[in-house]
C-alpha cells in the first residue's frame, strides 16, 4: 500500500542536510506492532490463538470453577472451539492503516517544519511515536467488542460475563509497538 505525504518547505525552512540525515536514520529502522514474545510465552500465545481461533480435543478430564462458584466438569476427549478473533488483521484494513499514515504525516511535517533541530533524535522520536501510536490503535480494534461474535454461553459461565478477548485484560495490555533496525 502506497501513502503519500506533502509537506510545503520554503527556503531556508531546513537544512538539506539535515533532512538527508534524517531520512537516511527513518531508512535504516522499522516498526513493529502487537504482542511480542517476552519473557515466556503466555500473551503470544493467547493473541496468536485468539487472532486464528482454535479447536483442542481435552486429553484428560477438566474441573473448571464458574463465576458463579459452581464446577464445571468436562470428560476427557471434550473437543472445544474457539473462534477467531482477528484483532491484528482488522488493524491492517484500509481504514485502519489510513488512520496510522495520517498520523504519520503529520508528526513528520512537524518535525520538518521544527527545522530538524537534531536529525536523528527527531526520526527516533517520530518512529517511537508512530509506533506507540500504532500500537493504541490495535487496542481500540481488540477493545471493540462488536468486532466479534459474542461469546459462547460457556464461556460466558466461566468469565461471569460477555466480553471477547478479556479475562484478565493482560494479553491486551501486551500489544506493543517496537522500533527495530532493519
Amino acid at each position: 500500500m502506497d501513502a503519500c505525504a506533502g509537506i510545503k518547505l520554503t527556503k531556508r525552512d531546513v537544512r538539506l542536510k539535515d533532512l538527508v540525515s534524517f531520512y537516511q536514520y527513518l531508512s535504516t529502522y522499522k516498526i513493529s506492532v502487537g504482542v511480542h514474545k517476552e519473557r515466556g510465552q503466555t500473551n503470544l500465545q493467547k493473541a496468536f490463538w485468539n487472532e486464528f481461533g482454535s479447536t483442542i480435543r481435552l486429553g484428560k478430564p477438566l474441573k473448571k470453577k464458574l463465576a458463579s462458584g459452581k464446577f464445571l466438569r468436562l470428560p476427557e476427549g471434550t473437543i472445544i472451539h474457539t473462534p477467531a478473533r482477528p484483532f491484528v488483521r482488522l488493524t491492517l484494513y484500509p481504514e485502519s492503516i489510513k488512520i496510522i499514515q495520517d498520523y504519520f504525516a503529520q508528526e513528520m511535517g512537524y518535525r520538518i517544519k521544527g527545522k530538524l533541530k537534531n536529525p536523528k533524535s527527531d526520526a527516533k522520536n517520530l518512529l517511537k511515536n508512530t509506533a506507540d501510536f500504532s500500537a493504541e490503535q490495535m487496542k481500540k480494534i481488540a477493545d471493540d467488542s462488536s468486532n466479534y461474535l459474542p461469546n459462547a454461553p460457556l464461556t460466558v459461565a466461566i468469565k461471569g460475563f460477555d466480553y471477547p478477548l478479556h479475562k484478565t485484560g493482560k494479553m491486551v495490555e501486551s500489544i506493543k509497538g517496537k522500533v527495530e533496525r532493519i
